[in-house]
């Protein structure tokens, strides 16, 4: 199955291609130098959670979404952050695709939800209402607040930036995303997924480790034996996999 996906149409994947046939016709995976083995406590310790949200989840930049997904005036989608706030990804009147979170500024309810494409992000608890850019733009009973400036009553909004075709999160502090991906940031640009076309979101809610989801994602040894009855199972060729580190990253 992964042979099948690959095209020549980028550079990663015209280098790629040789390498995993080669694997496939030695009928072996590529090894790393010695195996690797993962104390539990790193699943299982709050204490190792907390670190990795301080200092790798919230220290360097982080994909909220492709911007395929959130191309068009007032389209929108709402993610959640790994330290649980929300935030509204909206792409604004003037262009821009901002970062907001999604709390009104009255009492703290949400302004939106889910994904589509609106003009206003309006709070069904006291009916405040704000435009895609995040400002303030309507407020019941404004008398009532005749001592607050609007202007400092806006949505706030994180640093982010639209990279790579990517939306990313840009916690202060952290490098800049280009920065960030060092080696990788070459092979990424060559995909050129700024181009994309958006698919329908699809999104899956799981009480599990991130860890363990990603290295699922990882390795197809599992295959034969997770997927053997489905498609993915009979049309792939399991415990195959080609790996290239980029400074911090992999793929």
């Amino acid at each position: 199955m992964l042979m099948s996906m690959l095209t020549t149409s980028s550079k990663p994947v015209s280098e790629l291609f040789p390498r995993v046939s080669a694997l496939v016709r030695a009928r072996r995976t590529e090894f790393a130098e010695s195996t690797m083995k993962i104390p539990m406590r790193n699943y299982r310790d709050p204490e190792v959670l907390q670190a990795e949200l301080q200092h790798v989840l919230g220290a360097s930049p982080l994909v909220l979404a492709p911007s395929a997904a959130i191309r068009g005036e007032g389209a929108y989608l709402t993610r959640q952050l790994p330290d649980g706030r929300s935030v509204i990804i909206s792409h604004g009147k003037d262009g821009t695709v901002r970062v907001l979170v999604n709390t009104c500024r009255y009492r703290g309810a949400r302004v939106a939800e889910g994904s589509g494409c609106t003009r206003r992000f309006t709070c069904a608890y006291h009916g405040w209402s704000y435009d895609t850019a995040g400002a303030l733009v309507g407020q019941p009973g404004r008398p009532g607040f005749d001592d607050v400036q609007t202007a400092d009553l806006s949505l706030a909004e994180l640093p982010s930036a639209e990279s790579f075709g990517f939306v990313w999160l840009v916690p202060a502090g952290s490098p800049g995303v280009t920065a960030h991906l060092g080696g990788f940031a070459e092979p990424l640009a060559s995909y050129d997924y700024a181009s994309f076309q958006a698919n329908p979101p699809m999104e899956v809610e799981l009480a599990a480790n991130w860890k363990c989801l990603l290295e699922a994602f990882f390795e197809t040894y599992h295959f034969p034996f997770v997927h053997g009855n489905s498609m993915v199972g009979q049309g792939s060729i399991g415990n195959i996999v080609s790996f290239d580190a980029f400074s911090a990253h992999s793929g």
